[in-house]
């Protein structure tokens, strides 16, 4: 099984409707295997920083190479429940895949906590640097959508889900 099938099958489950000779196809590829793959997906692409946020040679060389395969939706992978639990977060966060900007900042963002750089401000003027031409509402936005996609529920401390479970009863009571 080679790590692109699993690529075709994440992008056929996210439906999204790809054409190599785009742009824009290519983009989306790229971060969201990156997304993918930082959030548990075994597809082994070596990710840098890139002009526009994570890329990967090798994803590059693969997507060109069976460009068909993206076009006619071919593979021989089929997705775990594993994977589904994933691709279905991805989801959640929908506008990352129709807000480029927003895509970018988040994927980029991802990939610096995965550096090792977890404070937010220093995220954020981290971003700005490399990213001038992203808005600042959606570096933030960015930084909202990076922590839901990496939050795992072993997070929740008891006094956390006290907090949680206070904030939903008030919400059900108005």
């Amino acid at each position: 099984m080679s790590n692109f099938d699993k690529v075709i099958s994440s992008l056929k489950y996210l439906g999204l409707a790809l054409e190599i000779k785009n742009y824009n196809s290519r983009y989306l590829i790229q971060k969201i295997t990156y997304i993918n793959q930082a959030l548990g997906m075994d597809t082994n692409y070596n990710f840098t920083i890139y002009i526009a946020g994570p890329y990967s040679k090798q994803l590059t060389r693969d997507y060109f190479n069976e460009s068909e395969e993206i076009f006619l939706n071919k593979n021989n992978y089929q997705l775990t429940y594993k994977d589904t639990k994933r691709l279905d977060k991805i989801k959640r966060c929908c506008e990352i895949l129709t807000n480029s900007p927003l895509l970018e900042a988040t994927s980029t963002i991802i990939y610096l906590k995965k550096e090792g750089i977890v404070n937010d401000d220093e995220i954020i003027k981290k971003i700005k640097i490399l990213k001038p031409h992203i808005s600042y509402e959606n570096i933030i936005l960015g930084l909202v959508r990076a922590k839901e996609l990496l939050f795992k529920p072993e997070y929740l401390t008891k006094d956390l889900k006290e907090e949680n479970d206070l904030i939903d009863s008030i919400e059900n009571m108005e």
